[in-house]
C-alpha cells in the first residue's frame, strides 16, 4: 500500500533530496524523455512543494509543484517504474486535476495526456482566451480548436502541449 507526503522540498534532507532526483532521472529515462534539470537543487529549486508517494517505507514516484495565484501548477510526474506510474501516480494526479478544491491544474502532453483523457476521462481546457491568460502566453502564439500549442521546454525541446486541470480565473488574475 502506498501512502502520500505533500513536503516543501527545501525540507527534505540531502540524502532524500538526491533520492527524488534520482527517481526522476529514472522516471524520465524510463519513459524515453528527457531531463530538463541536471542537478539536484536546479529541480527542487523551481519545485518547491512535492507529493512523494512512498511504498514500504521506500520513496517510489512524485508529483512536482508550485503554487501561484491560481491554483498548484504540476510540473512533472515520475514513479520507480512504469507500472508504479501508471498504478499509482497517474491517477492520483489525475484525482488532483479533476477535483473543485486547491485548483490543481497541469500542461500535458504525449503519453501521458494520453492515459489522462483516454482511462481518466480529463478533457483539455479550449478557451484560447483563457489559456493564454492562465499561462501568460503571447498572442501570437498559436493554440488550436482543441485547446493544443507548441512550448519550448528549456533541455528538452519544442512539445505540442494541452492545459488541464481547474486553476482560478477571474476578473483580477
Amino acid at each position: 500500500m502506498s501512502n502520500i507526503n505533500n513536503v516543501k522540498t527545501n525540507t527534505l534532507s540531502s540524502d532524500r533530496r538526491q533520492k527524488i532526483y534520482e527517481l526522476y532521472i529514472r522516471g524520465r529515462t524510463n519513459a524515453g524523455l528527457g531531463v530538463a534539470f541536471n542537478s539536484v537543487n536546479k529541480l527542487l529549486s523551481y519545485y518547491p512543494y512535492a507529493l512523494i508517494y512512498k511504498n514500504n517505507g521506500v520513496d517510489k514516484g512524485a508529483i512536482l509543484y508550485w503554487p501561484n495565484p491560481l491554483g498548484k501548477k504540476i510540473g512533472l510526474s515520475f514513479g520507480n517504474n512504469k507500472n508504479f506510474q501508471k498504478r499509482v501516480v497517474i491517477p492520483n494526479y489525475a484525482r488532483r486535476l479533476k477535483s473543485n478544491t486547491n485548483h490543481w491544474y497541469a500542461e500535458t502532453s504525449g503519453a501521458l495526456e494520453h492515459i489522462l483523457t483516454k482511462y481518466h476521462g480529463l478533457v483539455p481546457i479550449t478557451n484560447k482566451m483563457l489559456i493564454r491568460k492562465i499561462l501568460s502566453l503571447k498572442n501570437n502564439t498559436a493554440i488550436n480548436n482543441n485547446g493544443a500549442y507548441v512550448r519550448n521546454i528549456p533541455g528538452v525541446g519544442k512539445h505540442k502541449k494541452r492545459l488541464y486541470g481547474k486553476p482560478i480565473v477571474n476578473s483580477k488574475n
